[in-house]
């Protein structure tokens, strides 16, 4: 998994979900923003949706589904 080997610039599943709960909200209007903050190498890109995420998560959350409609969204925007 990219985090253990790039822990101080990987933001990791929890951060990344809160970035999609913020993106997917109709009262948020940067959107845009956010999306273009997310393009760089060690943010979404450095998730290989493996899941482990989402089999681990103490609270039974889905952060791999995040991620993945963040990367569907950023594709869109392209």
């Amino acid at each position: 998994m990219s985090y253990w080997w790039n822990s101080d610039v990987y933001l990791g599943p929890a951060e990344l979900m809160q970035a999609y709960r913020w993106m997917i909200d109709s009262r948020d209007h940067f959107g845009p923003e956010r999306r273009a903050a997310l393009q760089d190498p060690f943010s979404v890109y450095r998730c290989h949706t493996i899941m482990n995420c989402t089999r681990t998560c103490p609270k039974g959350l889905n952060p791999g589904l995040a991620i993945a409609e963040i990367k569907k969204q950023m594709a869109l925007d392209g």
